[in-house]
């Protein structure tokens, strides 16, 4: 506790000194880029903190609990210090832009083949890393994930839905696109990051353009509604994809298994990756 106060401590004084710029709004936070002489590094604050969002709230506390349990892994965003009160925390500002904008007019990947094997490397360590914790990210997609091409380095960012110590309840989170087939039986587990990851992997490659499903995931799970039929409708096209990367991308294959129970894990994926 008394570790968890100095961070704080040092996070309000740090707050009043700086220079401060904005990058981007989510739906659930601000991100400012801030300044203090020559170092740089990025602010994070809840847009509900004033609401008594219990929540948002929680998912915080989550955030930072996986943040500070993962903070050595150099492919993961790392924490610098934190205020449970105001919900905002200072991350280290981390190079390059995110997989997202890697991308032409048509939204078309213009990452190489061989970038896309070091993302994909580097991510499944990471994965790996959380998993044995045990944390679940439960938001893996290019607008989480950092490339930067010069130094050749992937991080992953942004645990707003983490999911810390399982097992757990069920909850809806998640971007369309990128939630696992299992979805729809109202089931997660770790092997959902794994797809996540096969769906930002198709784009990267180059298969699919940035995906944009626009419908809102937790209405999926009724059945014979509009949401339910786009969701249902673009794992029929992503099972098709696969169908065709069993011998042309094998192990991208495997990420995508509809059945989690036969989807390749976190830990093999890594150690595969490795292999010259």
């Amino acid at each position: 506790m008394h570790s968890h106060n100095q961070q704080e401590r040092s996070f309000s004084k740090a707050s009043s000194e700086v220079v401060r710029s904005f990058m981007a709004r989510t739906y659930h936070s601000d991100i400012n880029l801030h300044q203090i002489g020559d170092e740089k590094f990025v602010t994070k604050t809840s847009r509900h903190h004033s609401e008594g969002d219990s929540r948002a709230r929680q998912g915080f506390r989550n955030e930072v609990i996986a943040l500070k349990v993962a903070n050595e892994h150099n492919h993961i965003a790392k924490i610098l210090a934190f205020d449970h009160w105001h919900m905002s925390m200072r991350l280290r500002l981390e190079a390059g832009k995110s997989l997202n904008e890697w991308a032409d007019a048509a939204n078309i990947s213009i990452l190489s083949t061989a970038e896309c094997g070091m993302i994909c490397k580097q991510m499944s360590s990471a994965l790996a890393y959380l998993h044995a914790l045990p944390i679940i990210h439960d938001d893996v997609k290019p607008d989480n994930i950092m490339w930067c091409r010069d130094l050749q380095h992937a991080v992953l960012i942004d645990f707003d839905a983490a999911i810390v110590m399982l097992p757990t309840n069920f909850n809806t989170s998640g971007t369309p696109n990128y939630a696992p087939p299992e979805y729809l039986l109202e089931y997660k587990s770790e092997k959902g990051d794994i797809w996540a990851l096969g769906i930002t992997m198709l784009f990267a490659f180059g298969y699919v353009p940035l995906p944009n499903g626009d419908w809102i995931l937790p209405h999926a799970l009724a059945r014979e509604s509009g949401p339910y039929e786009k969701m249902t409708e673009w794992l029929a096209q992503v099972e098709a994809l696969r169908a065709g990367l069993i011998k042309a991308n094998p192990l991208l294959a495997e990420m995508l298994n509809s059945d989690p129970d036969r989807r390749v894990n976190s830990r093999e994926l890594s150690q595969r990756l490795e292999l010259p």
